[in-house]
């Protein structure tokens, strides 16, 4: 019974461990079957991607990078079992190892794809600090381990981080990095040059609002194959993108794991340009992953415009788009702008443009050349040119609109006189336009002849007109008249001044001595007497000259001689001479610069006339017995000088005879009275024949100073001798003075 026991027993232990072996070579197989299922001959790239998620992501930023790695795996990874992706994350505490692999290596196809993405999404955070060198050593791990690793062609690790390591795992033995330090960062380097060693083919970086710093670290230490580069454009593996925040980096992964797991389906884009100008690429990037679209904008050049592509885009739309399904050469066309180039004419005048076309292309340079009309200047640009050079350059950058102003020409006339005279301009303006007709009217004064024109305009006709076409200079020419006599108005003024003046004296002299007898008496008497007493003795002194009879106290008694000339008479010839040569010089010179040319001449003339005037009186007084002397006339030499100055017009003597006679009467005063002015008309009309043979100057000047002295002295106010021939006989006067007088006037209104 006990064997029967013992031999159950036997067998059933024996059936066990046959059913224990069983079981343990169908774990051992179903595990092999397992792992065979995960080998795929026909991988191609093994694919890691190392999640930096430590403290420094916050909950939202996870969650938007967990959205951007699912969404990327259901639109980017293929699924046809060429690619094996693993995630890990890095940021867990030192108990969870630090990393931890979220996604074991698994084949991407058709069928788990979205339960991976899926799988990403409840990925939690380790929310610990940034143990780099931990994630990237376990990511290496879980390639190199993978049954995938000998057959796959390539392995990538994509790191996504947003900070610095922090975290050693003592990979490293030495300062491999320079800074004079063996830590945390030296491991990271320590485990992706172990990791090259061992076979990785690509590193990339995708740094989530790095510094430059930290950026440039990753770049020169980490990325591999060195030397690394910044991204975009992603011309070479081995890259660091530096993205703002994670939003970026997840509306961007699906991209870049584009370039990474098709590395061998990149395509190029050429763009050339024909004309002026550029076209923008966005992206921009040397390489395009197979299928990427691209937006081309052309950006024309000042004075160019865009046209149309051509090449493997076809189209006049700007921006377009090309999708890039291999490589593409797009070519931009430019045409140059034509503007118009407009000249407006303010005035008369041209414009010349050279070149002369309708249109201008961009950048043309124009010269304008403005051409006055006749008459016209041209003044300057303005619009589009400004200035006043001429000719002048511009420059057709856009359409042009230029001015070129002209302004009628001034022009000046400028008259001059030779001789005496004036002239008259009709217009008078101070400048004249182009064309203009000017009159010109030449008044001679008095004692000359308007001759000629000269200058800029010769002629005799006056009036006469001048064309203004430039400036001009004409000269009026004035010839003297050889016939002189005074101006009417000037011979009247000085006349009646003279005139008046006398009599003036004579009444206030007479009313002085003989109140009584005098012309308004009272009323001269009471004038006189508020007079000063120096004047009032002066007065009476005058009145006692003028007044006192002829044959009283004027001159001492002599032995009556026809021949005989005292000395006192020889001087006051020689001062009345003088004074009277002066006042008919300047009033036919009309200014005292001017008065030598005609002294000899009029000093003759003078001398003629008084040595008549004076030895014919002194000759008649004397043969009738009574003594006559020629003496100066101060009052008369004053009212000379005055009045000349005034009017230009000498109206008086400047000498007169005085008398000595026992028994004088009316007639024989009288008669030696008017001895005097016969003489002078009869010498006047002596220098009358003389004019009427030709000798103007001499025979017009004798008539003017003869009928002068005759006129003046035959006026019947004391002390003319008019006075004494009046009162002897008044027709004998008015028979000398009516002549007299008219001949005077004539004279002077014809000459």
């Amino acid at each position: 019974m006990m064997k029967m026991k013992r031999k159950v027993i036997a067998d059933v232990i024996l059936v066990f461990s046959v059913f224990i072996v069983v079981l343990s070579f169908q774990t051992s197989y179903s595990a092999s079957m397992g792992r065979l299922a995960q080998f795929e001959t026909d991988v191609k790239t093994q694919l890691c991607m190392v999640i930096d998620g430590s403290g420094t992501i916050i909950s939202n930023e996870w969650d938007t990078i967990k959205q951007g790695i699912a969404k990327a795996i259901n639109t980017t990874i293929p699924r046809d079992s060429s690619v094996e992706l693993t995630i890990v994350q890095f940021g867990y505490s030192p108990s969870d190892g630090y990393a931890k692999t979220e996604i074991p290596p698994t084949v991407m196809n058709s069928t788990n794809y979205s339960t991976i993405a899926n799988q990403v999404l409840t990925i939690q955070q380790g929310r610990i600090g940034t143990a780099m060198a931990h994630g990237l050593y376990l990511g290496w791990k879980e390639i190199s381990n993978s049954p995938n690793f000998e057959t796959a062609k390539y392995q990538i690790i994509n790191l996504a981080t947003d900070g610095e390591p922090n975290r050693r795992n003592d990979n490293a033995t030495s300062d491999l990095d320079g800074d004079g330090d063996i830590n945390y960062w030296d491991d990271v380097i320590a485990v992706v040059n172990n990791a090259v060693n061992q076979g990785l083919e690509e590193l990339d970086v995708e740094g989530i609002s790095t510094t430059d710093l930290f950026r440039d670290w990753f770049k020169n230490w980490i990325v591999h194959p060195q030397p690394g580069i910044l991204a975009p454009p992603f011309t070479k593996p081995g890259w660091i993108r530096v993205v703002a925040d994670a939003a970026e980096f997840a509306n961007t992964i699906a991209q870049k794991l584009k370039l990474v797991v098709f590395p061998e389906e990149t395509c190029t884009l050429a763009v050339n340009i024909v004309g002026n100008g550029s076209v923008s690429k966005d992206p921009d990037q040397a390489i395009y992953a197979y299928g990427t679209t691209v937006q081309l904008t052309a950006t024309a050049d000042h004075g160019w415009t865009f046209s149309h592509w051509s090449g493997d885009l076809s189209s006049s739309t700007n921006p377009d788009n090309v999708t890039m399904n291999g490589d593409r050469t797009v070519t931009a066309h430019f045409t140059q702008d034509q503007y118009t180039l407009t000249v407006i004419i303010d005035g008369s005048g041209s414009v010349v443009k050279n070149p002369n076309q309708a249109t201008y292309p961009c950048s043309t340079v124009v010269t304008l050349t403005a051409v006055p009309d006749s008459g016209w200047s041209f003044s300057h640009w303005n619009g589009d040119l400004s200035g006043s050079k001429n000719p002048e350059a511009i420059t057709i950058n856009s359409d042009k609109t230029v001015t070129a102003h002209f302004t009628q020409n001034q022009y000046t006339l400028t008259i001059n006189i030779v001789g005496s005279g004036a002239t008259i301009k009709n217009p008078d303006q101070a400048t004249y336009t182009y064309g203009t007709s000017v009159q010109l009217t030449a008044t001679a004064d008095h004692g000359w002849t308007f001759s000629h024109w000269s200058g800029d305009f010769t002629d005799s006709t006056n009036p006469d007109s001048i064309t203004m076409t430039s400036n001009k200079t004409v000269t009026a020419n004035f010839t003297e008249d050889q016939i002189w006599a005074p101006p009417l108005q000037d011979a009247v003024a000085g006349g009646v001044a003279t005139v008046a003046m006398t009599s003036t004296l004579a009444v206030m002299s007479s009313s002085l001595a003989n109140p009584a007898a005098s012309v308004g008496g009272s009323l001269w008497s009471r004038i006189v007497s508020a007079l000063p007493d120096s004047l009032q003795n002066l007065l009476q002194s005058y009145g006692e000259e003028i007044l006192a009879s002829k044959t009283h106290k004027e001159i001492a008694a002599k032995e009556v001689c026809r021949l005989v000339i005292t000395p006192a008479e020889i001087l006051a010839f020689a001062l009345g001479a003088v004074t009277l040569t002066f006042c008919f010089s300047y009033a036919i010179a009309g200014a005292t610069t001017a008065i030598l040319n005609v002294v000899p001449v009029v000093f003759v003339t003078v001398v003629v006339a008084e040595l008549v005037y004076w030895l014919t009186m002194e000759i008649v007084a004397r043969s009738m017995g009574i003594w006559s002397e020629y003496r100066v006339w101060p009052i008369g030499i004053g009212m000379l000088l005055v009045f000349t100055l005034a009017f230009r017009s000498p109206f008086c003597v400047a000498g007169r005879s005085k008398f000595q006679c026992a028994n004088p009467t009316k007639r024989s005063i009288g008669l030696i009275s008017l001895s005097g002015p016969v003489a002078c008309l009869l010498l006047g009309g002596i220098f009358a024949m003389l004019l009427s043979f030709g000798y103007e100057q001499l025979g017009s000047l004798g008539v003017m100073v003869c009928m002068t002295k005759a006129t003046f002295d035959l006026i019947p106010t004391p002390p003319m001798n008019g006075k004494e021939i009046f009162d002897w006989n008044k027709i004998i006067w008015l028979m000398l003075i009516l002549p007299s007088a008219a001949s005077y006037l004539f004279f002077i209104l014809n000459f």
